[in-house]
């Protein structure tokens, strides 16, 4: 009976150990091979952790960079803008995850980003499943309009929250049947007392 090396296994069932593995040993296994490296960057990189201003211009950086090792922008799944920095970060901070293509969920609650970088970001992330946007005083009905024709979910139980209630205006409500992913402040100026919990869903 033949025997297989371990770089004979296929990339999904490698991939699949990988996801079990610390950071550490992750970074232990870029060392082996190419391959490796490729497997272990991906999912050091599915969710990154930032807690400084400088951490995330150093991350905007690497997807901003057109000669790299690896296209970092592509494994990205997942951001949350934690809550340390939300009001010390720019536009110019956030915007190179517009080279992102593939993200998830996005968390820019409490920042004071302008609804335009909102919305770049959003208009390259047409699989996102889930944003949470709460506080982000910029945005108008209209920035929210365009987030509603991007973001599409499937089936709201997959991404459970612990806010269910939100508030948005009836006119885009009633045109798009708004998802509850989309989680929008209570106190949101140009919108009305509607409480999607209570709206009839398609």
């Amino acid at each position: 009976m033949a025997i297989y090396g371990i770089h004979k296994l296929p990339s999904e069932l490698l991939f699949s150990i990988f996801m079990l593995l610390t950071a550490s040993d992750l970074l232990t296994c870029m060392l082996v091979s190419k391959s490796w490296a490729k497997h272990a960057v991906s999912i050091l990189w599915r969710k990154p952790v930032i807690n400084t201003t400088d951490a995330l211009r150093t991350l905007a950086t690497y997807l901003s960079e057109e000669k790299s090792t690896f296209l970092y922008s592509s494994f990205i799944r997942s951001f949350d803008v934690p809550k340390a920095i939300r009001g010390s970060i720019s536009d110019g901070d956030i915007l190179p995850f517009a080279e992102c293509h593939y993200i998830l969920s996005l968390g820019l609650a409490g920042s004071s980003l302008s609804e335009d970088a909102v919305v770049t970001i959003l208009l390259n992330n047409r699989r996102i499943k889930s944003i949470n946007i709460s506080g982000v005083s910029r945005m108008t009905d209209q920035g929210i309009n365009e987030i509603v024709s991007v973001c599409r979910c499937e089936n709201e139980r997959d991404h459970p929250t612990h806010r269910w209630s939100s508030y948005i205006s009836v006119a885009i409500m009633s045109r798009h049947h708004v998802p509850r992913f989309i989680w929008l402040p209570a106190d949101y100026e140009p919108c009305c007392d509607f409480n999607i919990d209570n709206a009839p869903l398609p």
